[in-house]
């Protein structure tokens, strides 16, 4: 049987690719295709190896503990975790397309992401 953190990140991952793919070169009102070569809100900078060697140990970590009751948070971050690895790797840096007021750009993953580490945040405040 098929874990739901997998499915749910795996819908993460082929959403993620699919609008990289289609919107990354587009430069309209709340749309704006750039490659961020740093972290969040482009810290780190240039330190694309170690954005790497982090997410592999990210991806890691979530795999080892796929059996924990968060399914949707870890998918989510597994999720966004692999489509900006995966970006990391081919470009060097992450396409970021989605430019809102007043945040940085940011993209599909870096939602999944944000919104799986919310729902763990609840998860352990619970605790």
């Amino acid at each position: 049987m098929v874990n739901k953190l997998f499915l749910i990140a795996l819908f993460v991952v082929l959403i993620d690719r699919i609008s990289k793919y289609f919107l990354k070169d587009i430069n309209y009102l709340f749309l704006r295709g750039i490659i961020n070569k740093g972290a969040a809100f482009s810290l780190l900078q240039n330190w694309n190896l170690f954005l790497i060697i982090f997410a592999i140990l990210v991806i890691i970590l979530i795999i080892y503990y796929r059996d924990f009751k968060e399914q949707i948070a870890l998918g989510l971050l597994l999720g966004g975790t692999i489509g900006n690895l995966i970006d990391r790797v081919m470009l060097k840096g992450v396409i970021d397309f989605i430019a809102i007021w007043i945040f940085p750009v940011f993209n599909i993953a870096d939602i999944a992401n944000v919104a799986g580490g919310v729902l763990l945040i609840k998860y352990f405040m619970k605790k």
